[in-house]
Order: C-alpha cells, then sequence, then structure tokens
C-alpha cells in the first residue's frame, strides 16, 4: 500500500486506500472543499471500500435523498444503513446524534464507517455554532463507546463563517482538502492533507481525476 508521504512521481494513489496512517479506528477525518469539487465521490469510495472490506457503513446525509446515495454505493441491506436528515429533518442537532449512535450501538465489536454529508448544510439547518460541539461530541463518542468506528465527515467552505471551518479542523484527527486549481486554464482538482495528529504526512498538492473507478493522483505539485 503506498501511502501520501511516501508517494512517488508516476504512482496512481487509490484513495481511500491511503489507509492505515491516516484513518484509524476511532479518528475523525474532516473532509472540506467547496461544492462541486468531488467530496460525494469520496464518500462513495470511502464507504465501498468499507463494504468490500465487510464492515458496517452509516451514511447520514443532509443534502441528498437516501436513495441516491444507497444506489451510488451499493452493498447488502445488512452492510449499508442510511440516515435521512433531507426528508426527516431533525428538530435539534442532539436528534442526529442520538439516530447516529443507537445505530452505531449494534455494530458493537464489528469495525463500521460513518459518512457524514455534510455537516456545512447542518449549519443552514441550526446555528453553525453549533457544528465544533457537535463535532466535539461525536468524536468523543466514537473513542469511548465504540473504537472500531472510523468516521468521515464532509464540509462545504465558503458556506458558514472561516471561523468554523476553523474550529472544525482543530478538532478534527485528520484534515483533507479539495480545491480547484485557480492558475490552471482547465478544471484541475487538487488534494492535500492539511493535517494529521501525530503523524508525519507531506502537505504538498496532488491533481486527482474523479472516474467510475474512483479517484486516483497524479503527481505532486
Amino acid at each position: 500500500m503506498i501511502r501520501l508521504q511516501d508517494a512517488k512521481p508516476g504512482f496512481k494513489l487509490q484513495v481511500p486506500s491511503l489507509g492505515d496512517q491516516f484513518f484509524a479506528p476511532g479518528c475523525v477525518v474532516l473532509l472540506t472543499g467547496r461544492p462541486g469539487i468531488g467530496k460525494s465521490a469520496f464518500v462513495q469510495q470511502f464507504c465501498q471500500e468499507a463494504i468490500r472490506s465487510n464492515q458496517r457503513v452509516v451514511v447520514a446525509v443532509t443534502d441528498t435523498s437516501a436513495d441516491v446515495v444507497r444506489k451510488r454505493i451499493g452493498g447488502a441491506e445488512d452492510q449499508l444503513h442510511v440516515l435521512d436528515f433531507l426528508l426527516q429533518k431533525p428538530s435539534h442537532v442532539n436528534d442526529i446524534s442520538i439516530a447516529i449512535h443507537e445505530l452505531l450501538v449494534k455494530f458493537q465489536g464489528h469495525p463500521a464507517r460513518l459518512a457524514f454529508d455534510s455537516l456545512s448544510t447542518l449549519g443552514t439547518m441550526f446555528n453553525p455554532a453549533y457544528l465544533a460541539p457537535w463535532l466535539l461530541d461525536q468524536r468523543a463518542r466514537f473513542l469511548k463507546g465504540n473504537s472500531n468506528v472510523m468516521a468521515l465527515i464532509v464540509y462545504d467552505t465558503g458556506i458558514n463563517p472561516p471561523s468554523v471551518t476553523r474550529s472544525l479542523q482543530a478538532l478534527s484527527d485528520v484534515v483533507l482538502e479539495m480545491k480547484f486549481d485557480e492558475t490552471s486554464q482547465e478544471a484541475k482538482r487538487l488534494f492535500r492533507v492539511f493535517s494529521a495528529r501525530g503523524a508525519a504526512h507531506s502537505v504538498k498538492w496532488y491533481p486527482f481525476t474523479i472516474s467510475d473507478a474512483g479517484i486516483s493522483f497524479g503527481e505532486a505539485s
């Protein structure tokens, strides 16, 4: 397996097979970027990799229908569980926490992944100031209740105040960034590891492409 900091020009890195170095059980990974950059493709690959390795997957959605998510990810009914907060809008952020963790409790002893898409939409439903405390609460629950859970939290930048983004970054174990290369005439997508608590890593930007096979990377810029 090739890890990001070990990457050399010419290698194609498959995400999330960066794997053990960054995506450890109990950690919270924050994936940030502008809308339309490719975060949903990352979520899809994150979930499909878990299903192929016989893990349970919980996807909480706030801006996409549950049917679309199920069709996109696939997997058996006992493996993929979708919590639809688009149609069944919660009355409080605590309702989301309860629904997620009631489901994860059923997987005690089994590796599981949670994907939340997206936290920024939650900030439009409620006060954005709730987002950082909510994320901190989730991280504490994962570490205390079931260390086999790995969480990927999607966050669209440019929607809520920058101070909220900084708070979320500080509370996450790993922060991944996606952006468009504004210096290029082409619509070039870039990816990097912004931070990874306790791990050495490169902060170089890697161009990436999206295909049916997932996300693959080119040379670092």
